[in-house]
């Protein structure tokens, strides 16, 4: 069963929610995907299941959905590192051991890609408490939590694992997958497709099916689609995706819904639509009763009026998952620890950063600080004598007299200590001047203190907010705007774009991609974009902005 419509406006989830919570005899496994995710809150929490793999087929999937680009010429090295292993650790070993080995540079730099890769892969492994052992699942509802894995990588993995095993082992069960676009998108490889296509096609034998939801239909890969025999179709405001949700519904050409039908459907509003016929209905959600259901579905009662007056209030209550709990215990105990670790290092720092002073300096220091003030001032006059002897032997241009802490005696040498400050503030070193009361004419100082003077520099830069004519946010006039459109409604991982991958993504809108590439080369001289070491783009969302402007309009 598919379910599409747009994102908090049609009610996609609510609907799925609703219909699991009246299968009470039958076992629901849903994948909570989003963080904060308002929906399907309650159930049997289950640990993440993850049963690694590392075949040359399986990485390369991984790797094309990060890259999001096909791999044609790193395909034999990812073969090669694939051998006698049997997961992610041992894939990793075997890329840097080929490092090493390689004669060819090009082969280094691709299997040190191959590594780092992994290597970031195993990082954030270590943080998620998941299990090697299929959880036991019961009759409702049977939650698995994956909302705190930030990686789409991850989160493609533990379901491809968890897929793989229903398809094989379990009988009875209805996988729920929200946002299908993120794990099998059109045009891009992904863990999950393979495994999502084979249990479409053969789940049924053992009474397994896949219901699943998406935004719309032309971001999602078409093959599981095809298998789908029902089709719930809420709200589209595009008018492409209008036109295709029009297609979809089994009805004949007269008969069929207009476009403005589908662009003005309310909150849990859909079209019903199978190979027996199609019809209007209004999903009832779990927490509505079925007296004020019927009335929302006759028009007697806003459908957004029942959700502010029957929805659940307290959407941000903390979940009961003794999952995650125990992981937040974890993180926790992290916490503390490197709480501790980092005051220990501060208390180092404190101690390194205080001056070390010999025993007979400090004695000094102390003897000098006991003086008078004639004492004192008769020590400061004889300092700029030898300061003028010393200059006038030595030719400097200028000579540091120093105006703290000395004894003046005149007939011995003796030690002052002085505490400057550098222009940032920061304490300069004690330095050590000797001081000769019957200097000979031919014999300089042994040792001169000077002090240089170092400016800060401030550089202003100015980065101007901007603002691009775009009409519709589906139908930017500008081809800079097409790119920040893409950029900014993207919501995966915001450091890897590359040229190609841009215009793909311009390309899959169905907009022209000429003068893409000099959009981008205009938006890195902004420093909207940077290009990094490893050649990638790196975005940043906060330099654009969205600003609805709404206008009115008078219709005559």
């Amino acid at each position: 069963m598919v379910v599409t419509g747009v994102t908090n406006k049609s009610g996609k989830t609510t609907l799925l929610e609703g219909l699991a919570s009246r299968g009470e005899m039958q076992k629901f496994l849903v994948f909570r995907s989003k963080p904060d995710e308002q929906v399907f809150r309650e159930g049997h929490f289950v640990k993440p299941f993850l049963q690694e793999q590392a075949d040359w087929r399986y990485m390369k999937q991984l790797l094309e959905s990060s890259e999001r680009m096909k791999l044609k010429f790193e395909t034999w090295h990812i073969m090669q590192a694939a051998k006698n292993t049997e997961n992610l650790g041992g894939f990793y070993e075997n890329c840097v051991e080929r490092t090493k080995s390689s004669k060819r540079e090009m082969d280094k730099q691709i299997f040190e890609v191959l590594a780092e890769y992994t290597k970031t892969l195993l990082q954030e492994l270590k943080d998620i408490v998941f299990t090697r052992e299929f959880p036991d699942l019961k009759p409702g509802i049977n939650l698995m939590d994956l909302s705190e894995v930030q990686d789409e990588d991850i989160q493609s993995i533990i379901i491809r694992s968890t897929l793989d095993h229903v398809l094989h082992h379990c009988r009875g069960v209805v996988v729920i997958i929200p946002e299908l676009w993120k794990f099998s998108p059109q045009g891009r490889n992904n863990p999950v497709k393979e495994t999502l296509q084979a249990l479409v096609r053969q789940g049924a034998t053992k009474k397994n099916f896949v219901w699943v939801d998406s935004q719309d239909m032309s971001g999602t890969d078409k093959a599981p689609l095809k298998q789908c025999y029902t089709w719930i179709l809420g709200l589209q405001t595009e008018s492409n995706e209008a036109e295709h949700t029009l297609e979809q519904i089994n009805l004949p050409p007269k008969t069929k819904p207009k476009a403005f039908e589908i662009t003005s459907l309310s909150l849990g509003q859909f079209f019903l639509s199978t190979p027996k016929g199609s019809m209007k209905f209004y999903a009832l959600p779990k927490w509505l009763n079925e007296e004020t259901a019927i009335k929302v579905a006759k028009g007697k009662m806003d459908a957004e009026s029942a959700f502010a007056k029957y929805a659940p209030k307290d959407q941000a209550e903390e979940i009961t998952n003794p999952v995650l709990m125990q992981e937040v215990k974890a993180q926790k105990s992290r916490a503390e620890r490197l709480e501790q670790e980092a005051e220990a290092l501060r208390r180092q720092v404190e101690e390194l950063s205080k001056p070390k002073l010999d025993p007979e300096t400090i004695r000094i220091v102390e003897k000098y600080r006991t003086k008078s003030p004639e004492e004192k001032q008769k020590a400061k006059e004889q300092l700029k004598a030898v300061s003028a002897t010393a200059q006038k032997l030595t030719g400097l241009s200028k000579w540091q007299e120093q105006q703290n802490q000395f004894s003046g005696e005149a007939d011995i040498t003796q030690r002052t200590t002085e505490e400057s400050r550098s222009p940032n503030g920061s304490s300069a070193s004690v330095a050590s001047v000797p001081i000769v009361g019957q200097l000979a004419p031919a014999s300089p100082p042994r040792t001169l203190a000077l002090q240089q003077s170092l400016p800060n520099i401030v550089i202003q830069q100015l980065k101007p907010m901007l603002s691009i004519p775009v009409e519709l946010l589906d139908k930017p006039n500008t081809t800079i705007g097409r790119v920040c459109v893409i950029l900014k409604n993207f919501s995966g991982r915001q450091h890897r774009w590359t040229n190609k991958s841009i215009k793909e993504e311009v390309r899959t809108h169905a907009w022209d991609d000429q003068g893409v590439d000099e959009a981008i080369d205009q938006l890195i001289r902004w420093e909207v974009l940077k290009r990094q070491s490893n050649n990638y783009l790196k975005f940043y969302p906060e330099r654009v902005s969205v600003v609805e402007k709404r206008p009115e309009m008078v219709l005559s």
